[in-house]
């Protein structure tokens, strides 16, 4: 599910002032804080920065408040309401003001109260901290620039990985996120898991096929399940594009099976759809060792279809012509790219 941003206007105060209050209760009691001055630093900021509401599916969820201070992108404020506060929401509309400020070419600053757990988040997403006072550090992260993001993608059985590799052998640099989560189930994901889902996991590692039968057909716990492991591998990406961005690549690529439906062109430059004719599709995959027509209608089931990923699409590569005409197709892309302006 993705989110989106509306401008907040006057009818929205009311829901903005609640929400704000019912989360700095906690705050202004435990920091001794004078509730008249907060509510008069509530008004004034609302005066002066930009208000937008948050959405999910169509629903007012959250609110944030940002401006351009010292030329940088500020976040100000942001409030999630508390169902949706476990589900990487606000990792979500970071990365989204993220990108805006590297269109920008803006860096992007915020200031985290000391005690919130977000801050390792933040750390996570490339912000630094720059000073602190006796309640909050003050951090930034600069802009996004001198690298290209793209991001790849495909359905089932569309030669997906064939053509990341051909794009690692184009000397690319390429994060693979199937990768990354079996990285975070045998570490940093695992304490997380247990807790959520007990009994799934053992000798520091996921048990994969507990989990699996803890989350089929399940969907709110495939929810929660997701809200652990998406904020990690964004977190994994953003310090993969870094580490790339220091070594001066020109190009990184974000493999991700399902960036479209996860909202993930968001973060990416461009997007590179791998596809082919739906018999070529099918027979590939019914190929593989235990897969049934029923499986393979299942997993179609919950991508989007291919012909709505190539509609949106930067670049379609046709893997159905063998390897040698889609590797001229990879570095066509990459010819293609040197001078396409950024969009994050």
């Amino acid at each position: 599910m993705r989110i989106n941003f509306r401008p907040a206007h006057a009818q929205d105060f009311d829901y903005c002032e609640r929400l704000y209050f019912a989360e700095m209760e906690r705050t202004i009691r435990d920091l001794k804080l004078d509730r008249a001055a907060q509510v008069e630093s509530f008004r004034r900021q609302w005066d002066v920065t930009q208000v937008r509401i948050i959405l999910r599916d169509g629903a007012d969820i959250g609110w944030l408040q940002s401006m351009t201070r010292d030329d940088a992108l500020f976040l100000a404020q942001l409030f999630v309401e508390a169902p949706f506060q476990r589900q990487g929401i606000g990792t979500e509309v970071i990365e989204r003001l993220i990108g805006e400020a590297s269109r920008a070419r803006q860096p992007m600053t915020l200031g985290v109260v000391k005690t919130n757990p977000a801050l390792r988040l933040y750390e996570r997403l490339g912000f630094r901290i720059t000073h602190d006072d006796a309640r909050k550090f003050y951090m930034q992260r600069e802009p996004d620039v001198g690298i290209t993001i793209l991001g790849l993608t495909g359905s089932v059985g569309m030669g997906k990985s064939t053509t990341a590799q051909l794009f690692a052998e184009e000397g690319v640099p390429v994060h693979d996120s199937d990768a990354a989560v079996h990285q975070l189930y045998e570490g940093e994901a695992v304490p997380a898991i247990e807790a959520a889902f007990p009994g799934t996991t053992a000798g520091g590692k996921v048990d994969r096929n507990k989990l699996g039968a803890r989350v089929l057909g399940d969907a709110a716990a495939l929810a929660k399940l997701e809200a652990i492991v998406h904020p990690l591998v964004r977190a994994a990406a953003d310090r993969f594009v870094a580490e790339a961005r220091a070594r001066g690549a020109p190009v990184v690529v974000l493999d991700i099976p399902l960036l479209f439906e996860t909202g993930g062109e968001d973060r990416v430059d461009a997007v590179v759809v791998v596809s082919a004719p739906a018999e070529v599709q099918r027979a590939r995959v019914l190929a593989r060792p235990g897969m049934t027509p029923e499986k393979f209608a299942a997993i179609l089931a919950k991508q989007l279809p291919d012909a709505e990923k190539r509609a949106r699409a930067d670049f379609v590569v046709d893997s159905s012509q063998g390897l040698e005409p889609a590797r001229a197709q990879v570095r066509d892309i990459l010819r293609a790219i040197a001078n396409m302006p950024k969009r994050r």
